[in-house]
């Protein structure tokens, strides 16, 4: 059986950290044969740069053995971007190989105005979407979202596995977040959402 090619986004944060370091010190019983990280870039700061900094110096990865940096390639990329903001050769080349995607990324930033959480936590997620559906050899894609796309019920009832309703159509909603149409007190209001991260998580899944 060929080995998995990961492509793993939002590794610089915590729990994409932990993803990353499962991935490689399970590698053998998971099948894991290269995974690619895919990194924002910032001026004359690479994706090569940014793994070693951000992530390849964390201690969470200091029980692994000394060469298991090379089984990880950073790839540059602007998530929220066309084409995820990957350079088209590049993109070409990664979706004839890659057979798992696993998306991490996200903004945790609470108090994110709606249009960039929507930019953050949305657009991020369909454009990965979007390359999923261009991999021959996919064979799974998973989202990570958060326990909080449901408001708390504050009634006792139970949070059932289940998309939580929205009070418009996502695809509208989202639409006219991006035009800059929606009252963002309001819209958190009318959904009870106490933010627009879960808020937008939660957009993210019903588009998803």
């Amino acid at each position: 059986m060929a080995a998995s090619d990961v492509l793993l986004t939002g590794a610089t944060g915590f729990l994409g950290k932990v993803v990353l370091h499962e991935l490689i010190q399970r590698r053998e019983s998971l099948g894991v044969g290269k995974i690619r990280v895919l990194l924002r870039t910032s001026g004359s700061v690479t994706a090569e740069k940014r793994f070693e900094v951000d992530i390849a110096s964390s201690p969470c990865f200091g029980d692994l053995d000394p060469d298991w940096r090379d089984m990880v390639e950073p790839v540059a990329c602007e998530l929220s971007q066309p084409g995820a903001g990957i350079e088209p050769d590049k993109r070409e080349a990664l979706t004839a190989t890659v057979t798992h995607i696993i998306n991490c990324a996200a903004s945790v930033q609470f108090d994110l105005p709606i249009q960039r959480a929507a930019n953050a936590n949305v657009a991020t997620a369909l454009e990965i979407l979007d390359f999923a559906k261009s991999c021959p050899n996919l064979v799974s894609l998973v989202n990570v979202s958060t326990a909080y796309v449901t408001p708390h019920p504050k009634d006792g009832k139970d949070v059932l596995e289940e998309l939580a309703p929205l009070p418009y159509d996502a695809r509208e909603l989202y639409e006219a977040i991006q035009r800059g149409e929606i009252d963002e007190t309001e819209l958190l209001a009318e959904t009870g959402h106490p933010n627009t991260y879960t808020l937008t998580k939660c957009i993210a899944e019903h588009l998803l």
